[in-house]
């Protein structure tokens, strides 16, 4: 099933913005559906591209070797 990013952002505990910016970096799997060719078109996700991703971000122990949290802009 494929969801949209507000679609995502209501079922999980996940901002839109910072879910834009995983796409924009290309961490999270997703489909641009352009509707015009004036328009950026729609993000959405697939259902198990999402859970894949979620389950890579799973810290074991809670230790987690990344550095510092940051903000995202």
């Amino acid at each position: 099933m494929m969801l949209s990013i507000r679609a995502i952002a209501e079922k999980f505990p996940l901002s839109k913005s910072l879910l834009y910016e995983l796409c924009k970096q290309g961490r999270l799997r997703h489909l641009r559906v352009k509707t015009s060719p004036t328009r950026r078109g729609k993000i959405v996700v697939d259902e198990e591209d999402l859970k894949r991703f979620l389950d890579e971000c799973v810290v074991e122990d809670g230790v987690s070797d990344d550095g510092p949290l940051k903000y995202i802009r």
